[in-house]
């Protein structure tokens, strides 16, 4: 029996065959919106430098704490002053 049954993945046929329908369907939703919408194309491949993530980060966090009414002395931190 194949090492893929036990750990319940699909045969490799099918893993590969849907990875290449999910490029495909990528692709062809670029191009739509290049020509329909006329929006340019913008690659992925504008990364978001570190401090502009740490900040989309702490925001995303203050979101969840303010949603889960989360108190500072039940997250177990420490304030140090600076």
């Amino acid at each position: 029996m194949p090492a893929r049954a036990n750990c319940g993945l699909p045969e490799k046929g099918i893993r590969s065959s849907a990875a290449i329908s999910a490029t495909a369907r990528k692709l062809a939703v670029i191009i739509w919106n290049m020509i329909v919408k006329g929006v340019p194309y913008k690659p992925a491949t504008d990364y978001e430098f570190l401090d502009q993530k740490r900040k989309r980060k702490v925001q995303e966090m203050k979101k969840l704490i303010h949603k889960f009414d989360i108190k500072t002395d039940e997250l177990g931190l420490q304030l140090i002053g600076l």
